[in-house]
């Protein structure tokens, strides 16, 4: 029996992965929580939509504001 999931970004099915690397310290990520101190929000996130929250994530403001 399969475990499949439905991202919460992209709304496509996805098999459970083991997660993406951050940063080379061991650690694998799959999903993402938001928490504002009122309300609190989990989401699965399927290998292409975590991949890029990953790569946003490591770019940061490298563009800088355009202000």
């Amino acid at each position: 029996m399969s475990n499949a999931k439905k991202c919460d970004r992209c709304k496509c099915l996805y098999e459970v992965y083991s997660g993406i690397e951050l940063q080379s310290k061991g650690n694998k990520y799959n999903s993402i929580y938001f928490s504002n101190g009122y309300r609190d929000k989990y989401c699965d996130l399927c290998q292409n939509c975590m991949s890029f929250l990953i790569d946003w994530i490591k770019k940061g403001n490298q563009d800088g504001d355009k202000e």
